[in-house]
């Protein structure tokens, strides 16, 4: 019905569709009605991981590109303080279009002693800021829609400039872990951001372990 009406929606749900769980045909379903409907879905809106993260869908998943980059799919962080600091994104949204324009996110420091008491809520970024800008040509434009192929963009400086990505990593982590990310564990994040079906990700869990709880024993996908 709503094709047929000419509008648009944003689709919120709960599970991103690129994850490592031994769930992929349902999955891999999802990514495939969003991906029919992408002319109709302007963003999707996924919760679960806890993560500050993004997920792209391509028209040719076995071979992403910014031209393939269909739809964008956004991974929230979440308030819960026992995985990292409490963080919460503010959206601006096109009010005609739905398209998301920009998000910020904030959050509040779980190490600062009035915490507990009165939490202070700071700005941690803005995509805008913090990526479009150091794109070429900056991406800066309050009123230009964040688009698939922003998105696929952010990744290639994420895969060119290693500081950059790993800031990207630490506000992930709800910048609450001084760990960095690199070699494999760099390659495997990007494939998971250009990846909107789990069978396209770098990882999934070992048949002799195909639940959540072993979820840390990988084995290689053969996508690069």
């Amino acid at each position: 019905m709503v094709p047929a009406m000419h509008s648009t929606i944003n689709l919120n749900t709960l599970v991103p569709s690129n994850l490592s769980y031994p769930i992929f045909k349902p999955l891999t379903s999802a990514d495939q009605i969003i991906q029919r409907f992408d002319a109709t879905i302007s963003a999707v809106f996924y919760g679960h991981t806890h993560h500050d993260e993004f997920e792209i869908a391509y028209s040719t998943p076995a071979a992403p590109t910014a031209a393939t980059a269909v739809m964008v799919s956004y991974i929230a962080p979440a308030l819960t303080p026992t995985s990292g600091n409490p963080t919460f994104r503010v959206y601006s949204v096109d009010p005609v279009t739905f398209a998301i324009l920009d998000y910020t996110v904030y959050y509040t420091d779980m190490s600062s002693p009035t915490y507990q008491s009165g939490p202070v809520w700071e700005k941690l970024y803005s995509v805008k800021e913090a990526y479009g800008s150091l794109l070429t040509p900056p991406y800066t434009d309050p009123t230009a829609e964040l688009t698939p192929a922003f998105w696929h963009n952010v990744t290639v400086l994420f895969e060119n400039d290693d500081a950059v990505f790993q800031t990207w990593y630490a506000r992930r982590g709800r910048d609450y872990s001084t760990a960095t990310c690199t070699g494999t564990c760099k390659t495997a994040f990007l494939c998971e951001l250009r990846a909107s079906q789990s069978q396209y990700n770098w990882y999934f869990p070992s048949p002799s372990s195909p639940t959540t709880a072993n979820i840390g024993q990988w084995y290689r996908l053969p996508r690069h």
